[in-house]
């Protein structure tokens, strides 16, 4: 998030889809944001989490301190139930309240799909929430947990931002090295970045899996921008599937990702290509998109 900044300073109202648990004490956010070359902002108290399932009590700032340590924006937080402090309440199954349309400037999303039952309705909601000209960011399982509902596949984000005419949209592999909760950020990651029709990189294929061919420790990061044409409503068919009617172009190929024949590729003039890396959790958590 801290690179995503650097290239493109985040401002306005930050929004994050439930409250996140953010793996850093105040000394290590300082720490990373030096490493950064990003100057603290001096008046943004480093509150610690109370709040969150995960992190209460563990010394760690809070996900509002993390984006005003570095950003002059305010943030709410979404969810079902106030649980865990939630500013805002409502249903993303359900129609988003109009006073939240194009409310929001910058969006997170820390793995909140996999636990809602109808994800595509979600994320359709969650960009209805999105200013027009603003970014929003997805991390979220890549493969099967026991208290994971979906799993979502690097494609199935790059499909509905192209769909959708999304100015931007870059998405990645991120293998971790075991399977289970992340539980300290010592963890270190490789990331690969996806592309329509490539084949799978090798250690993502070769990726520890569970007896049944399940990976266990493959995660989907995306990040995406929209400008002011963009649409929230258009379902993507999947590539396999497609037609000429559908996409204007041949099943097979894959410079055609919606209806009206767009195809978000490498943009020469958006640097945020991560190539394949290895990064560390603490360094992920603050990290989302590099600016090469």
């Amino acid at each position: 998030m801290l690179r995503e900044h650097r290239f493109q300073p985040i401002t306005g109202r930050v929004l994050t889809i439930g409250r996140q648990t953010i793996y850093l004490t105040p000394e290590e956010l300082l720490k990373l944001l030096d490493e950064e070359g990003i100057a603290p902002r001096p008046d943004s108290p480093l509150t610690l989490d109370t709040q969150t399932v995960h992190g209460k009590g563990r010394g760690f700032v809070t996900d509002v301190a993390f984006f005003q340590s570095f950003a002059d924006v305010t943030c709410d937080s979404v969810d079902v139930s106030d649980y865990e402090g939630a500013t805002v309440l409502a249903n993303l199954n359900s129609e988003i309240p109009d006073p939240l349309r194009g409310r929001y400037d910058f969006i997170y999303n820390g793995s909140c799909l996999d636990n809602i039952f109808d994800g595509a309705n979600a994320l359709r909601r969650m960009n209805e929430m999105l200013s027009p000209t603003g970014r929003i960011v997805h991390f979220e399982r890549c493969s099967y947990f026991p208290a994971v509902y979906l799993s979502y596949s690097p494609e199935w984000f790059y499909d509905y931002y192209a769909a959708n005419n999304f100015a931007d949209c870059h998405a990645y592999y991120v293998l971790r090295p075991g399977a289970g909760a992340m539980t300290s950020n010592n963890e270190s990651w490789e990331l690969f970045r996806y592309f329509p029709g490539d084949s799978i990189p090798s250690p993502v294929h070769a990726c520890g899996q569970e007896p049944w061919g399940i990976p266990i420790n493959l995660h989907t990061f995306v990040i995406a921008e929209r400008r002011e044409d963009s649409t929230t409503g258009v379902f993507p068919i999947q590539r396999c599937y497609r037609s000429p009617d559908r996409t204007g172009c041949p099943a097979s190929s894959i410079q055609c990702l919606s209806s009206a024949g767009v195809w978000i590729g490498d943009h020469s003039v958006h640097s945020r290509v991560l190539a394949p890396c290895r990064v560390s959790v603490g360094i992920t958590v603050g990290l989302f998109a590099t600016n090469n």
